[in-house]
């Protein structure tokens, strides 16, 4: 049996957070919501973190791809993969 590949890169999903977040619409979030993308920070923003919670980033961009939020791994609680309606999440920030 083989194992299924996780999709890190450009795929549909809510980044979870562990605390409250200020967007560009002035309002406070706990997700966001877009085109996920993970990767390791070094790839990002040249330096590598040594705390191994914030060795990774989420880019989160729009549907078409001219806004975008970058997430350090130390303030995610989850990503969640998948297409969500808007009833199934209450509080999201869309990019």
């Amino acid at each position: 049996m083989s194992k299924k590949k996780v999709v890190t890169e450009n795929f549909d999903g809510v980044v979870v957070l562990k605390e409250w977040m200020i967007c560009p619409d002035g309002q406070t979030y706990l997700g966001i919501k877009g085109k996920c993308s993970v990767m390791d920070n070094k790839s990002l923003v040249g330096f590598e973190a040594t705390n191994r919670e914030a060795n990774f980033i989420v880019r989160v961009e729009s549907a078409d791809g001219k806004r975008s939020i970058n997430i350090f791994g130390c303030q995610i609680r989850s990503v969640v993969q998948g297409v969500f309606g808007k009833k199934s999440i209450t509080q999201y920030f869309e990019v």
